[in-house]
């Protein structure tokens, strides 16, 4: 009995020398500063700084800011596409470290880091709040090397659920973040909306907004239904697919030279205007080649986008009322 109870203590000992120089260190490892990645608030994120380095030389740089609780802009010149801040800023909430590295990992890890980077930084005001190194996948793709500013050890990063490459989070192709707007669809902020048709001009309209409701210009009777399945889809902001000037060297050019097959003209209340031309791809039925007066890109626009919009005045016009003949 006796020599149970010192076999069970000498077990305790080692046990607890175990949990101070390996799993404590360990955890404390896991825990510390140099492995807190998320930033948990991050509606108090106004800028976020990307660096691409090469070899400890910058080479690009995407910068995403806002003011109050505006929208986000990039690079302090073009207003950037939500939903993608919003992807990143989800990400940056959720990381966390998947794994440590061993002793050769660590050093083989930070020299692959050092040799390739995204280095991201995020900003409340002018206070950093969270600077870290985006490195390269795992051999088995289901982590990312990180490196927190000032730390000496990398570490596996993940998303929870999520397997795969961090990076594509932190793109720095400025298309990929520029908001790429066809128009705003709001209604209570549209004056009038105009569809031009190339091949059909019979088709084409003018609506004006009254207040609550659409009326067709010049004031000509309306399906009350068609008239209310219309207005319902003006919510929100209706965007292009993608830019494609620099894939279409010259196009840009040659379509303003001749006339659109669809024209929509939206005049909003505040004197400003988005006017919208669209031309048929016989190469590719998915979408249209699209330019926008008074910028500078060639873009596409997906038909399951645009074509709820092209209506044509014979689908919004109420049926002819047909008066009784005499009685004979």
């Amino acid at each position: 009995m006796r020599k149970t109870l010192v076999l069970l203590g000498v077990l305790m000992v080692g046990l607890g020398i175990f949990y101070f120089f390996i799993w404590d260190q360990g955890k404390s490892s896991l825990w510390g500063a140099d492995t807190d990645f998320a930033i948990e608030d991050t509606a108090s994120i106004t800028r976020i700084q990307l660096v691409r380095n090469v070899k400890g030389q910058p080479t690009y740089e995407v910068i995403l800011s806002r003011e109050l609780g505006e929208e986000w802009v990039l690079n302090g010149q073009y207003p950037a596409l939500t939903s993608r801040v919003n992807k990143l800023l989800s990400m940056m909430r959720r990381l966390q470290v998947r794994q440590l590295l061993n002793e050769k990992g660590e050093s083989s890890g930070k020299r692959i880091i050092e040799t390739v980077n995204t280095h991201v930084t995020a900003y409340a005001g002018e206070r950093e709040i969270k600077s870290y190194y985006v490195g390269t996948q795992t051999q088995n793709a289901k982590g990312t090397l990180m490196l927190m500013e000032g730390a000496s050890i990398p570490y596996v990063v993940e998303l929870p659920g999520l397997q795969g490459y961090l990076n594509t989070y932190f793109p720095m192709d400025l298309m990929v973040w520029r908001e790429n707007l066809l128009f705003k669809a709001e209604f209570e902020m549209i004056e009038s909306f105009s569809l031009r048709y190339l091949d059909q001009p019979e088709s084409n309209f003018t609506l004006k907004n009254t207040g609550d409701r659409w009326r067709l210009d010049p004031d000509l009777p309306l399906d009350s239904v068609q008239r209310a399945a219309f207005r319902e889809i003006f919510s929100g902001k209706i965007y292009a697919e993608e830019f494609v000037t620099a894939y279409y060297p010259g196009k840009l050019e040659e379509l303003k030279s001749q006339p659109a097959d669809r024209e929509i003209h939206v005049r909003y209340k505040d004197g400003t205007s988005r006017d919208i031309y669209m031309y048929i791809r016989e190469e590719n039925p998915n979408n249209f080649f699209t330019w926008i007066e008074g910028e500078p890109e060639l873009v596409t626009v997906q038909h399951f986008v645009i074509d709820k919009f092209l209506k044509e005045k014979s689908d919004l016009l109420a049926a002819p009322v047909i008066s009784p003949g005499p009685e004979l």
